[in-house]
């Protein structure tokens, strides 16, 4: 199983303040992390997630696939630690890696 995060695109929604409707549009993105074997399971995953039922509801609503426009990305570096904002690893040798270019 390989670490993955999903991220929708973004969803506009209009909020309605004042007693004639008008109110700003709010911008927001649902996020949600999945463990699957290919990206095409952390997909699949992702749309059963709660986390992402805001996405569904938009897409359809649009008439858009739920399916499309999401973003699956694998947030593992090359040392093996997840640097993703849920598990939150910080990997020392990227950080010396890093540390040596800036010295360039």
């Amino acid at each position: 199983m390989t670490h993955y995060t999903v991220v929708s695109p973004i969803i506009s929604v209009h909020v309605p303040m004042l007693d004639d409707g008008s109110g700003p549009v709010e911008e927001y993105v649902c996020f949600v992390s999945v463990d699957a074997k290919t990206k095409r399971d952390a997909k699949s995953l992702a749309l059963k997630d709660v986390l992402m039922k805001d996405w569904i509801q938009w897409a359809r609503d649009n008439n858009q696939n739920p399916f499309s426009g999401l973003k699956i990305q694998n947030p593992v570096c090359k040392h093996g630690v997840c640097w993703c904002e849920i598990c939150g690893g910080e990997c020392e040798e990227c950080y010396a890696e890093w540390d040596k270019e800036d010295e360039k």
